[in-house]
């Protein structure tokens, strides 16, 4: 079986897929525990009732900043980490400082091929799938056997595994997270 990862960004072998914001990694990272705040850099408080994406929005982003895709968008990037936003969120990550810790990574044992990663309960609004392939161009949504191995009932750290028999032929499997509201 071979685990394979592109690129360097701080130390670590990922690729993140550009056009849908999703994220795979080949080596671990071992996560902080980080929140929410409850006033976000710019100083301005959520707006209560409002949708939790939205809600998240407004504590990282200005107003102005809110009104430009480019910069608050679900796929905008604006810290240049390789993480959308919309990831960010569901990863419960800063968009305004490049992730280098709480990123999902991968573990490897007789049975699975598993991705573990970050999950904030309170992103009630998004869908975590994870998606496998064994040649990188044909991705299929994957059913794994999830183990949850932290729930302090704000974050909750999921241990999605994949049985290694399911590599290709040429003895490959990929995982990857894919976060959708």
């Amino acid at each position: 079986m071979t685990v394979r990862g592109r690129g360097v960004h701080h130390g670590l072998r990922a690729e993140r897929v550009p056009a849908d914001g999703s994220y795979w990694s080949s080596h671990p990272i071992h996560r902080e525990r980080s929140t929410v705040p409850d006033l976000g850099p710019t100083g301005a408080a959520a707006t209560p009732g409002a949708p939790a994406f939205a809600r998240w929005k407004q504590l990282y982003f200005s107003p102005e900043e809110l009104g430009d895709p480019a910069i608050s968008g679900d796929l905008a990037d604006p810290d240049f980490d390789g993480l959308r936003n919309l990831m960010e969120y569901g990863l419960n990550l800063d968009p305004r400082t490049a992730s280098t810790t709480g990123l999902p990574y991968f573990t490897l044992d007789s049975t699975y091929f598993s991705l573990v990663y970050p999950k904030l309960l309170a992103a009630t609004d998004l869908t975590y799938t994870i998606e496998k392939s064994t040649d990188l161009v044909l991705w299929l949504t994957v059913t794994p056997v999830d183990q949850i191995l932290m729930d302090d009932g704000y974050m909750r750290t999921v241990k999605a595994q994949v049985l290694r028999t399911e590599a290709g032929t040429a003895g490959q499997l990929f995982l990857r997270l894919r976060v959708t509201r």
